[in-house]
């Protein structure tokens, strides 16, 4: 089984044993795989400190925006299935949708114009809305810009796919997740709820290094967006299905089509993108498949390459963000192995914190 040389093992020891410290995170867990398999799991720090649990790759952290994806995929599953058409307007197949002529797969690249989150200052108060009060108070969210015009990041469009995939589907959003896309792919340890082993979210405050329990959000209406935990192991597998598909889930085709560009979302540097319900991070010649996370207390990363079948996966439990500046050092490891060299632009890219957001 391929796996990464000693030197490469001890270069990524000093990165996240480095960018922990700089960062002051309370735990950090990276995980580096091939078509879905573990090649190394590296965890430090203490996941739980009231449980003093340590970190580890199979403790559930909170992932954040990292669950869109897979509420894209139930979407794609439908498309698959000829429930509904991947240019269908949103109001066909769900009533009461506000701009029900928006279409799915604008919604899916965050090219809809919607706004960004639910109507009300759902962060500021932290109080979510019910799956009934997401529809009832929908009709009041605005439509910023036509669709397919420009990208704009919304919450609130990924939250209306996933009521959609229940309206259609006939079953709770939480429940087609498990049961259509998590226990195929032998993702036990992945839900909306966390299970022990699991940890704490925190905030380091400044000058001290106090570090403060943040508060928990149950997302409601908008768990499509956001609401998920798993595991490090859990989204090694998840980051080899964006790579590959299954066929229990999606094929390979549909998958390839999911991971093409529709939209660039940094104008500057084209550095990036979004498909259908994926984030594409360019690093040099290589394009990385995935999305970041970040929920009070946590935040997630896991992407993957196409190309080569490489993969990464980042988790952590603090609010503070992570320094870019101490992950150039992956960039000049060393292997006889061509994995190292790939997983040094994919570390690069999955612990940049590209797009700084809730859920």
């Amino acid at each position: 089984m391929e796996s990464l040389s000693e030197r490469s093992r001890l270069k990524l020891r000093q990165l996240v044993l480095s960018t922990q410290s700089e960062s002051r995170l309370p735990s950090l867990v990276v995980t580096v795989a091939k078509d879905g398999k573990v090649l190394d799991t590296l965890a430090v720090g203490v996941s739980d400190f009231a449980g003093s649990v340590p970190a580890g790759s199979d403790v559930q952290y909170r992932i954040g925006s990292i669950t869109k994806t897979f509420t894209a995929v139930a979407v794609m599953q439908l498309v698959v299935a000829g429930r509904i058409g991947l240019h269908d307007p949103l109001g066909q197949h769900l009533p009461g949708a506000p701009h029900p002529g928006l279409p799915i797969s604008a919604l899916l690249s965050h090219t809809s114009g919607l706004q960004r989150e639910p109507v009300g200052e759902v962060w500021e108060t932290l109080a979510m809305p019910s799956r009934d009060d997401l529809l009832a108070n929908a009709g009041a969210a605005k439509a910023l810009y036509p669709p397919s015009s420009w990208w704009h990041y919304s919450n609130l469009g990924l939250a209306l796919l996933g009521e959609m995939v229940a309206q259609v589907s006939g079953m709770p959003w939480d429940r087609y997740i498990a049961e259509r896309v998590l226990v195929p792919l032998g993702m036990t340890r992945t839900g909306t709820n966390p299970q022990a082993p699991s940890a704490s979210g925190y905030s380091v405050l400044p000058y001290s290094d106090e570090v403060v329990l943040e508060q928990s959000v149950d997302l409601g209406g908008i768990s499509p967006a956001g609401q998920l935990w798993s595991t490090a192991t859990d989204l090694a597998k998840w980051t080899g299905f964006l790579i590959r598909g299954d066929p229990d889930v999606l094929d390979s085709e549909t998958i390839q089509l999911m991971a093409a560009p529709r939209a660039i979302a940094d104008l500057e540097h084209w550095t990036l993108a979004w498909g259908l319900g994926l984030m594409l991070l360019r690093q040099g010649d290589r394009i990385f498949v995935g999305h970041t996370g970040a929920m009070p207390g946590f935040l997630a990363a896991a992407f993957g390459s196409r190309v080569t079948g490489t993969g990464v996966v980042v988790l952590t439990n603090a609010s503070s963000a992570v320094r870019t500046g101490t992950l150039v050092a992956w960039l000049t490891i060393e292997s006889p192995t061509p994995v190292s060299r790939e997983l040094s632009r994919a570390a690069l890219a999955a612990l940049r914190d590209r797009v700084p957001v809730r859920a």
